[in-house]
């Protein structure tokens, strides 16, 4: 893997928290000097279990994670590499799916 120059920059947070039964979808956009660099992703679910959960991460429409996820619950998970297709000017897209009518869901990616 080749080294990403943009790994030394600042980290970032991108935070989606919608209201219940919606979808939370953190968009991190990169320019055309930019390499995505997604360092760590945390979710959770709150006011009962999800129905149909799920957390998608696509770098420019290609998944690169589909994680079903079945309980109320917090979780993060680190990336060490980055999770990046090393390409320049991708975008990342982070969906964490509704989870019914009265849970919310609220997806944060850590990325530079």
């Amino acid at each position: 893997m080749k080294s990403l120059p943009n790994t030394t920059s600042e980290a970032k947070t991108t935070v989606h928290a919608p209201a219940a039964n919606t979808a939370a979808v953190a968009t991190i956009a990169y320019d055309d000097t930019e390499y995505p660099c997604i360092d760590w992703i945390a979710y959770s679910y709150e006011g009962g279990a999800p129905s149909g959960g799920n957390l998608l991460v696509t770098i420019n429409s290609v998944t690169y994670l589909n994680l079903d996820i079945g309980a109320v619950m917090t979780e993060q998970l680190v990336f060490d590499p980055p999770l990046s297709d090393n390409k320049l000017g991708s975008d990342v897209v982070v969906t964490l799916a509704a989870g019914g009518a009265a849970v919310t869901g609220k997806v944060t990616a850590g990325h530079r």
